[in-house]
């Protein structure tokens, strides 16, 4: 394996074995840690390994405690619970053999200096530039059809549960509707409360990839709405009576009408749907605002990632795409500033 694939290979763990490290595997680590660039040859980190099985678990300890204080001051409910919900992923050291704390003392270098002087000036204009150009590439959201509406207007104050990129796809006029990215179990109370207050039907559900935080309401969702399934069940991890399992070509679902579009890399099965004639397209974990899905993750791939990037590059800049996470964006924003679409990445 050379340099390059190995980085495309790389991948994160958060399961370890009950086993010991050697020493000389951890000084050899080290020493090619020490081997990454750093401004002006500074070199400014620091190293602490720690084997201690007692000490790690206090580290962990003091990780969530310091997790929990923060999450006590957000502002909202639903701040605190998304806060709350990824507390694991802070924590997978845990169960470790041996943990390596990494730290470094303050690069100093004369451009800091100058910054710091002029009480970073420059910077902010260069945001508020960036800020007003953004401003005019969203006034489109303005006028986009009335069919679509994200799920979150319909929360409930009394539950005050939380959602993360999930979207109810409506039809004012017939009433029918369907979801699209994640479902999380904590979106079902929301589900139900939509149909209530505006007597919507479901009429089918759109899967971008499986991972837990997208179908963990499935199950619950399937049983009492037998409508079909949309997913690309590469690895069969979907069993259901209804699935359809899409290809990459146009669907039609009632007077919905969209193309299925493989972009794998975040994940083999990832898909994204693009309803052409509103110009909006739900990524999944594909494509963020201003980045892309991790791809270090099982079934995750850079080079499928990349070459799904410039499989969509091609799409109509006016795209206003919805992310499984975060903000929505415009498939032009992305072209002129995600990093990862440019051509150097080709």
């Amino acid at each position: 394996m050379n340099t390059i694939e190995a980085i495309y290979a790389r991948k994160s763990v958060r399961k370890f074995k009950d086993e010991v490290v050697p020493k000389e595997d951890i000084l050899k680590m080290l020493e090619a840690a020490t081997q990454a660039p750093s401004p002006k040859h500074q070199q400014n980190w620091n190293f602490v390994v720690v084997t201690n099985r007692e000490l790690i678990n206090k580290m962990a300890d003091i990780v969530t405690a310091s997790h929990e204080r923060l999450g006590e001051i957000a502002k909202t409910e639903k701040d605190r619970k998304i806060h709350m919900s990824v507390i694991k992923y802070y924590t997978c050291f845990r169960n470790a053999p041996a943990v390596v704390i990494v730290y470094g003392s303050e690069y100093k270098m004369i451009e800091y200096k100058i910054l710091k002087e002029n009480k970073a000036f420059i910077l902010r204009e260069v945001l508020n530039e960036l800020s007003v150009k953004e401003t005019k590439e969203y006034r489109r959201k303005e006028v986009l059809s009335e069919r679509f509406c994200n799920l979150l207007p319909y929360s409930i104050d009394v539950e005050k549960e939380n959602i993360s990129g999930f979207y109810m796809i409506f039809d004012y006029k017939t009433k029918d509707k369907f979801s699209s990215n994640n479902l999380s179990k904590n979106d079902l109370l929301q589900i139900y409360a939509c149909y209530v207050n505006d007597n919507l039907n479901l009429v089918a559900i759109l899967i971008t990839h499986a991972h837990f935080d997208h179908i963990g309401a499935l199950e619950e969702l399937t049983k009492k709405y037998n409508v079909p399934v949309y997913y690309n069940n590469v690895n069969n991890e979907i069993i259901y009576d209804n699935l359809v399992n899409v290809t990459e070509k146009e669907y039609n679902i009632k007077d919905f009408s969209f193309k299925v579009i493989y972009t794998s890399g975040h994940r083999n099965d990832l898909v994204s749907y693009y309803f052409y004639e509103e110009g909006i397209m739900f990524t999944g974990d594909f494509i963020f605002k201003g980045t892309i899905g991790r791809t270090d993750l099982e079934y995750g791939n850079m080079i499928n990632m990349l070459k799904s990037i410039k499989k969509i590059k091609e799409y109509p800049d006016n795209i206003l795409i919805y992310p499984g996470h975060g903000d929505e964006t415009l498939l032009k924003y992305e072209k002129e500033n995600n990093y990862y679409f440019g051509d150097y990445y080709e």
